[in-house]
């Protein structure tokens, strides 16, 4: 006498179990991938540009950039900025539109490096005259004293340019021997510097 309870259970195992030995016949086997994880980096070029205008290209004003300057990001209190040492953050160069007296920059200045305040009536006897962009401009030369003598050992190297209604200021600032050393591209970037025709 057949059970036919028992062939209810064991019918359905059978034909699982076919199903599983008939599916190990496909390729199931693991695959791994290599996916290169390094990114492309964007390097900053120190080369010396093109006449070069910031903001965009209708600013009022263009320049040269010597070799091994870098830009700075930009802020508020400047047009441009150009880290003049990648070695030292605190050197740079910065182009901004001038505020302010002549006088009052100056005793800014000086504070800034450690200096005293020279009196407004002797001022002008730290303007050097130069021309810069066709205009006449005044150059300043602010050297602080020596860390060895208790000083900040900073200098500011700056010229101020009027065109039209507005000052320029072009200024190096950082330590004493880097401000030297990179005189003469300093010389060269204002040298370079043209406005653009109204």
């Amino acid at each position: 006498m057949i059970d036919l309870g028992l062939n209810r259970l064991v019918l359905p195992a059978v034909l699982l179990a076919a199903a599983v030995f008939a599916g190990c016949d496909k390729d199931d086997s693991i695959r791994t991938y290599q996916v290169s994880k390094q990114l492309p980096v964007a390097s900053a070029s120190s080369e010396p540009t093109q006449a070069e205008e910031l903001p965009g290209a209708g600013g009022p004003i263009r320049w040269v950039v010597p070799a091994g300057w870098t830009l700075l990001p930009p802020t508020q209190m400047r047009y441009a900025g150009y880290g003049i040492l990648p070695s030292d953050p605190r050197a740079m160069l910065t182009v901004s539109e001038a505020a302010g007296t002549i006088t009052g920059n100056v005793v800014r200045w000086e504070n800034q490096i450690g200096l005293p305040p020279t009196p407004e009536d002797q001022i002008a006897t730290l303007v050097q005259e130069k021309q810069v962009g066709g205009e006449q401009a005044g150059l300043v030369d602010l050297v602080g004293k020596p860390k060895s003598e208790g000083g900040s050992g900073q200098r500011i190297h700056v010229v101020i340019v009027p065109h039209g209604e507005i000052k320029w200021f072009i200024k190096m600032s950082g330590p004493s021997e880097t401000v030297a050393a990179q005189l003469p591209n300093f010389d060269a970037f204002v040298g370079s510097v043209q406005f653009r025709s109204e």
